[in-house]
């Protein structure tokens, strides 16, 4: 389903004291009188009381003469002048998120109200999360130096100094509610996705008849399409020539056999599953419009229900402007993203917002060793993104599969099966399964 529908700007009242946007998961309360303006960051979902004040953003300036220069579904947009040509615009998407730009140096600090149970910085990108939802503060553009403080009532103050020009992007998080039926409802399976993957690069009848009753999507990965060696009459036999073959990195993605593929795609709609291919924004050569025209060929030459997407950028700008082209490219149909350091190479500090247009996430490649807290709110999408989000299990222990089971169940993680099957879908089939179709 087309998730970004479930994020809208839900109103605007312009006052003689404040002027007050909100989205279906945020407030920002801009108040003009005073001689520093402050931004009062509420969220909205999974709150008792309706609301609640999540972070204040306080400026050097007033906003006395802020305006409202546009007004929309998906975004509106402020603007405070001052002498001259100089000027600092807001734009609040439906996303919850705030993108602040200014041409001028500028010096803000950013007050946490609420009291975090995970927080990481990287770089000045920050984030703060407890089990409700979170905030968190990109600097994009100008970025100088941050300070992090303790104020005397225990709450935390960054403060950021930015050159010129300077932008922000700011979340409220989460931006949309956890939809949880499609979490108990749906499952995946993925072939390609775990070492070695020196075999046939596309699914047999049989393999894919034996995740059927428990998947009802499966995802191809990279070995389906034709890679450099390919391309030149070779045909890679070991993991070191499926690495140089770098099919992943492929510009226009051509089928490995398309007669094979079609076969793939007739199979799953006979089980009634859905089928999405790999395609990665990181790692192929096609760039902007041209890899969006890569997503509409999987869609009308190939018939795909979706895409898998193998990252989204470490530009964080070009990142989440391409996963919102490619979500109104879908519409109802689904986005699966996989992305653990991306954008920031930290798994720790994540965008919440970006995966919030997937219907389904996948974090914590190569990551089998994480505490409880990080499968808490580094991993799992709930009160987060509230994408159904999925740990990346192909590098894991078995036996660490099985020690996280039960918290993964209670923090909405999930678990894919993995084609060829091997000694953890046993695990998951006779401990995971059982234990989701009872919840």
């Amino acid at each position: 389903m087309d998730v970004s529908k479930e994020m809208k700007i839900t109103g605007v009242i312009d006052e003689n004291e404040k002027l007050t946007v909100a989205t279906t998961g945020a407030k920002y309360v801009f108040l003009k009188t005073g001689e520093k303006g402050r931004i009062l960051c509420y969220q909205l979902i999974n709150i008792v009381n309706g609301e609640r004040l999540n972070a204040v953003i306080i400026f050097p300036f007033s906003f006395l003469s802020l305006t409202l220069e546009k007004k929309g579904a998906d975004y509106c947009v402020l603007h405070q002048g001052f002498s001259g040509e100089f000027f600092v615009r807001f734009q609040v998407n439906g996303d919850s998120v705030l993108d602040l730009y200014t041409p001028l140096e500028l010096n803000i600090g950013f007050d946490i109200e609420l009291s975090p149970a995970y927080s990481a910085e990287k770089d000045g990108n920050a984030i703060f999360i407890d089990d409700k939802g979170g905030f968190g503060i990109y600097p994009c553009r100008g970025y100088a130096r941050s300070e992090k403080k303790v104020l005397d009532n225990g709450n935390i103050r960054m403060e950021y100094a930015s050159g010129r020009p300077c932008r922000f992007l700011v979340s409220i998080f989460p931006p949309r509610k956890f939809q949880e039926e499609r979490y108990y409802k749906e499952n995946i399976a993925h072939f390609g996705v775990n070492p070695p993957w020196t075999f046939y690069p596309y699914p047999s009848d049989e393999m894919i008849e034996g995740v059927s009753a428990h998947a009802n999507l499966l995802v191809l990965h990279a070995q389906i399409w034709q890679g450099k060696l390919q391309r030149n009459g070779i045909e890679p036999k070991s993991t070191p020539e499926l690495l140089s073959n770098a099919s992943f990195s492929s510009f226009d993605h051509v089928p490995v056999s398309e007669k094979e593929l079609a076969r793939v795609v007739r199979k799953c709609r006979s089980l009634k599953m859905k089928v999405i291919p790999y395609l990665s924004p990181t790692f192929s050569t096609a760039f902007g419009e041209d890899f969006l025209a890569q997503v509409r060929k999987m869609l009308d030459k190939y018939g795909m229900d979706g895409v898998y997407l193998d990252g989204f950028s470490f530009d964080l700008l070009y990142g989440y402007r391409l996963i919102r082209d490619i979500r109104r490219i879908l519409g109802d149909r689904i986005l699966y993203l996989h992305a653990t350091c991306e954008p920031f190479w930290d798994a720790r500090v994540w965008c919440p917002f970006i995966y919030a247009y997937a219907d389904y996430s996948l974090r914590a490649e190569m990551q089998g060793d994480f505490d409880d807290n990080y499968l808490r709110y580094g991993i799992s999408g709930y009160n987060t993104s509230n994408s159904i989000h999925y740990t990346c299990t192909c590098y894991y222990k078995p036996d660490f599969v099985r020690k996280i089971l039960g918290k993964a169940l209670e923090y909405r993680v999930k678990f894919y099966l993995a084609l060829p099957q091997g000694e953890i879908e046993e695990i998951l089939k006779s401990e995971y399964f059982p234990k989701l179709k009872q919840k």
